[in-house]
């Protein structure tokens, strides 16, 4: 196995947060590279990518509490 598969599975165990952070330091990688500047639609591409990584970061725990606690409560008052 090459270095670089032996990196991808190792990094394809992480949270997906994690996964994200290494995802947006290896496109500024690239982008470092490149001499041009960004488009506008680049840099609204990675304003999104920024926001959706704090959205997963901020807001997927609270999400699945909720989502669980409803399923709880169903359960408890025999709803199906």
């Amino acid at each position: 196995m090459s270095p670089a598969e032996t990196i991808l599975q190792d990094a394809l165990r992480l949270q997906v947060f994690e996964r994200g952070q290494i995802i947006h330091q290896l496109i500024e990688s690239l982008d470092a590279t490149n001499d041009q500047p960004a488009s506008s639609v680049e840099q609204a591409w990675a304003q999104e990518v920024e926001r959706r990584a704090s959205d997963v970061h901020n807001e997927v725990g609270v999400h699945l509490n909720t989502a669980c606690d409803e399923l709880e409560a169903k359960r408890r008052s025999g709803v199906r």
